[in-house]
């Protein structure tokens, strides 16, 4: 039996929220005129606060770990805001709350999902549909800069990431319906699967979103 054949039966749709991502929510969404600093949010019995984003515009999205403990978030403004001063960068949280800016997009939008590699390697998906010059999966290696997996130019809203033992990327695609894989050993991009339970509730929702990996088995939320 295929892969892909196999994965029809691995899907897990968990909920298909059509209002949460409505075009109405979208198109009436605006910044404040002036920062606003939010106030740091309080622990409650059981719970403990890690990192305080209490920033202006620092709006977590993805979030990793490593073997070591690191914390690795994506913060920033998501593709469909144009804000006047975007703010898009990616943190390293070390166990003791130390912060280390790994990367910064001055010119936005925010990457989404993260994934990070036994070694370390960090890889980022960066969406921004209809902009081929930037929107991909990222790998970034110690402090070098950026660098766009080939291919992955094709996706068209990349969003959730996982990775496999070999190092094979998966990546969900919110606006084809879809999850792309990439290979470990440079090879380019490709749709591994696309499916109408990948898809939006309607037409011109967004689909896959979340993906993970257990064994030989990819769960993707939608």
């Amino acid at each position: 039996m295929s892969q892909r054949m196999r994965f029809l039966g691995m899907v897990v749709a968990l909920l298909c929220l059509a209002a949460l991502f409505g075009g109405g929510a979208l198109a009436s969404a605006t910044l404040p005129a002036e920062p606003v600093q939010a106030a740091p949010p309080t622990s409650d019995e059981g719970v403990q606060v890690v990192s305080a984003f209490t920033g202006y515009g620092e709006l977590p999205e993805g979030i990793t770990l490593d073997k070591s403990g690191h914390i690795y978030v994506s913060l920033g403004y998501p593709f469909w805001y144009q804000p006047g001063d975007p703010f898009s960068e990616i943190w390293k949280i070390s166990p003791d709350g130390e912060i280390t800016v790994l990367a910064t997009f001055p010119d936005g939008p925010a990457p989404a999902g993260l994934a990070v590699s036994p070694s370390g390697v960090l890889y980022f998906a960066l969406p921004d549909p209809g902009n081929p010059g930037t929107t991909g999966v990222y790998r970034l290696a110690g402090d070098g800069e950026p660098a766009r997996l080939p291919g992955s130019e094709n996706i068209v809203l990349a969003n959730g990431l996982a990775l496999n033992k070999q190092g094979d990327l998966y990546v969900s695609d919110s606006v084809l319906g879809a999850v792309w894989r990439i290979p470990h050993d440079g090879d380019p991009a490709e749709i591994w699967i696309q499916q109408e339970l990948l898809a939006g509730c309607q037409a011109g929702d967004f689909g896959a979103n979340g993906v993970a990996l257990w064994r030989d088995i990819v769960y993707v939320a939608n």
